[in-house]
């Protein structure tokens, strides 16, 4: 997971990233899981969300939750879950398909 698998859709507005590892310590930022792989926790993108100016992460799932958002409380940022059923859910990843296919509509 290179750069914690975070991805920038709008600069300086809206980011992607991959849930944190909710196995990680609360302590422990990251954790090497071999020779190129690396668990981000919950602290790890807390920190480097608070020195980007981060204020809100929202959690997109039929689950959501999965990890411990106490660390990005103590710095300030707010956490709010969006849940779907599995039909939206299914919708969104069709959606994100699409919009990053080479033939979609562009």
């Amino acid at each position: 997971m290179a750069n914690g698998n975070i991805n920038t859709i709008v600069p300086a507005k809206f980011i992607v990233f991959h849930r944190p590892a909710a196995h990680l310590p609360s302590d422990c930022a990251w954790q090497d899981l071999g020779p190129s792989a690396r668990a981000f926790g919950p602290r790890y993108y807390a920190e480097l969300f608070a020195d980007m100016g981060i204020e809100l992460v929202v959690r997109v799932g039929y689950g959501a939750g999965g990890y411990d958002t106490s660390c990005f409380a103590e710095l300030g940022i707010e956490v709010q879950d969006l849940l779907l059923n599995e039909d939206e859910e299914d919708v969104l990843l069709r959606t994100a398909s699409a919009a990053g296919s080479p033939s979609a509509g562009g």
